[in-house]
């Protein structure tokens, strides 16, 4: 039914941040397989899967298309990536960022998808959760009372932008806690699971990486550049360098799914070279009774 891509190793002791990750492949034709994705990650009985073929080659040649198209004419970089829409992430760590300009996707670019594959993609994508989540509704996140996030956001990463260096979704929310009481009764919870499909992708350029560390709430990022990535582990009484905690390639094509307990495995991607470009469209999600999903 499944194949485990990345079996448990036998442990050395003490194993008090060093941890085997557990990664399962199926395909999303299985759909009694991948019924219970969300709820085994939400319940941290598997940290993570690779769903293949989440949408056919032929779609996603017209995605990549309509996106490189209209990025040529739409002041979409920032320091790190080409995103689109603006999402709530990037509210919460840039504070020149504005509330209203997140989530707005353009009417224009949503039509011409529509037209192009022959249906909306946000819903197919809402449905392909979904199947990951037993058939189960997802609902798209309230951003304020009168917007909701859509269930995608576009992210293309080129020799332009830094590389992500180690970090997962809880090390930035504790570090911003000020910024998402901003957001009041819609505020981004803790603990949220990153997904994306893969849309482009290079075989040695842009890829992603998942380390052996896992988050706890003592730990504090010393020092980040380019070269060293150093956290300070209160359990441990330890300062790790992250970069020297063992690490495994995620195996990524065009049409694959990734999702994973990235609020607390620290994760990274290396940089993209030449004219190679890693495109992807994902989002977070939160199951606690409902199963919510936003940019």
């Amino acid at each position: 039914m499944f194949k485990n891509i990345f079996k448990k190793r036998k442990a050395n002791k003490p194993t008090k941040f060093y941890n085997p990750i557990n990664i399962v492949e199926l395909d999303f034709s299985d759909r009694v397989g991948i019924s219970c994705v969300i709820e085994n990650i939400s319940s941290s009985k598997i940290d993570g899967y690779v769903i293949k073929n989440v949408l056919s080659s032929a779609d996603i040649e017209k995605i990549v298309s309509l996106f490189l198209n209209m990025s040529k004419s739409n002041n979409w970089k920032n320091f790190t990536s080409e995103t689109y829409p603006t999402s709530l992430y990037s509210f919460l760590i840039f504070d020149d960022i504005k509330l209203e300009d997140v989530a707005q996707f353009d009417s224009e670019l949503q039509n011409r998808i529509t037209q192009e594959l022959g249906y909306n993609l946000n819903t197919r994508i809402k449905e392909i959760l979904e199947a990951l989540n037993g058939e189960d509704e997802v609902t798209a996140k309230k951003i304020d009372k009168n917007r909701s996030s859509p269930f995608y956001q576009f992210r293309s990463i080129t020799s332009q932008h830094i590389s992500f260096l180690p970090h997962c979704e809880n090390m930035h929310m504790i570090g911003r806690e000020e910024r998402n009481d901003q957001l009041g009764l819609y505020k981004i919870p803790m603990d949220v699971i990153p997904f994306f499909i893969t849309l482009q992708s290079s075989e040695n350029d842009g890829c992603l990486y998942i380390h052996d560390l896992i988050w706890n709430d003592t730990q504090v990022v010393k020092n980040a550049d380019h070269i060293v990535h150093e956290v300070y582990d209160g359990l441990q009484n330890k300062t790790i360098d992250v970069n020297k905690i063992p690490k495994r390639k995620i195996e990524l094509k065009p049409g694959d799914l990734f999702i994973f307990s990235g609020h607390s495995i620290w994760h990274s991607v290396t940089p993209v070279k030449g004219d190679s470009r890693r495109i992807t469209a994902g989002g977070f999600l939160k199951k606690n009774g409902e199963t919510n999903v936003w940019i």
